[in-house]
């Protein structure tokens, strides 16, 4: 018998496109004679839609976003008989559509990423593969992220960090601070990823800009030290907590001074939209066996530490001058579910796909085993809450 998964992509989010991408590659390589892939799409006001032509990222592509409400079903997620259920309602009438056995999110970034959806699934009690809302929030700042890893004796690079109100009551005080590590430095929204919103800074005028920049997508924001003489490594982990294990590494190039979005997607992508699968690198990365044993380690360390499940891609930064290495961010959803980072021989997307729904049922499972009721007649005490005051 065939699950039922449903494939949530877009969402309110500046990565909302390349979710798109994400989504429908993940559907292209479901196996059809295990999964009914349902593809539901997020528009960017947070209402989901369906067609069956959303499977093929061509759909995205003819058509004006704003354009599809008009053309898909609007749905909603309704629960019923102990059942999760897309429905419509037409007429006035509820239509049920499919039963739901598993959700595959395929977000990325703020209002999606962070847990959000997360937490809406696990409100309906439904498997999903991705992190847990606690771990999905935690990955989606860097700043909690940074703590979190420093608390664990995992290196990462020095760095100061502010939210928006402190630097409008006094932003003097808070250049000063940034200034108290050397320049260059870089300035990044705290919960932003694909590399938005994020400016390299050599001296106090380009850092005001960049702050001010950072400050439009987010009012967290973090400053780092920029490693001048550095490169870029990846490592995916999957799994969870009791069981997980690491990928190849990757090392990513870059053409501008940071790997930008353009890079990433728009560039690269013109052929294929394949999304981060599409960046210029080299796997397996051209290093010795120490640094790959020690690149698999931290990430798999950060893996366990934030609590991730399913895939996460865990960035590196690796300072030649110093030959130390540096976590620089998690990504909890990966573009492309960082499906390249895996030898194909040994294990192929559709390997992958498999496997991250194994372990979604297995946190499910794990879940269902906890209690979460705690009967102790507080109603029926006498004198009530009056009582209790």
């Amino acid at each position: 018998m065939r699950l039922n998964v449903a494939i949530v992509f877009g969402g309110k989010s500046v990565e909302h496109e390349v979710s798109i991408i994400t989504g429908t590659q993940f559907i292209e390589h479901m196996n059809p004679e295990k999964y009914n892939a349902i593809p539901v799409y997020v528009t960017k006001d947070n209402e989901f839609y369906y067609t069956k032509e959303m499977a093929d990222v061509s759909y995205f592509k003819k058509r004006d976003l704003n354009a599809i409400k008009h053309q898909a079903k609007k749905i909603h997620w309704i629960k019923e008989d102990n059942n999760v259920y897309l429905c419509t309602h037409q007429f006035g009438f509820k239509k049920r559509l499919f039963p739901i056995d598993l959700v595959v999110l395929a977000v990325h970034g703020t209002n999606c990423e962070d847990g959000t959806l997360s937490a809406y699934f696990e409100f309906l009690d439904l498997p999903y593969v991705g992190s847990n809302l606690l771990s999905a929030s935690i990955g989606q700042n860097k700043v909690v992220t940074k703590m979190l890893l420093e608390k664990k004796g995992l290196p990462v690079v020095p760095y100061v960090s502010f939210f928006k109100h402190e630097y409008e009551h006094d932003e003097e005080r808070v250049i000063k601070q940034c200034e108290t590590l050397p320049y260059p430095l870089i300035v990044k929204p705290a919960s932003l990823g694909s590399s938005v919103g994020i400016k390299l800074c050599d001296d106090q005028e380009a850092l005001r800009i960049g702050i001010n920049q950072a400050l439009a997508y987010d009012d967290h924001i973090l400053v780092e030290q920029a490693i001048t003489q550095m490169k870029e490594y990846n490592c995916a982990v999957l799994g969870r907590r009791e069981a997980c294990e690491a990928s190849l590494v990757e090392e990513v190039y870059k053409e501008d001074e940071i790997l930008s979005y353009q890079e990433k997607y728009v560039r690269r992508g013109k052929g294929g939209s394949k999304g981060m699968a599409s960046a210029s690198r080299t796997i397996p990365a051209p290093i010795n066996d120490e640094l790959k044993t020690k690149i698999q380690k931290f990430a798999k360390q950060a893996f366990i530490t934030i609590g991730n499940s399913g895939i996460s891609r865990i960035d590196f930064i690796y300072d030649e001058n110093s030959q130390k290495v540096y976590i620089n961010e998690i990504n909890t959803i990966p573009g492309s579910f960082a499906y390249y980072l895996w030898d194909q021989k040994e294990r192929r997307y559709e390997t992958l796909v498999d496997e991250l729904i194994r372990v979604a049922l297995l946190e499910y499972k794990r879940k269902e085993s906890l209690t979460f009721t705690y009967d102790t007649n507080l109603l029926s005490l006498e004198g009530g809450f009056k009582k209790l005051k």
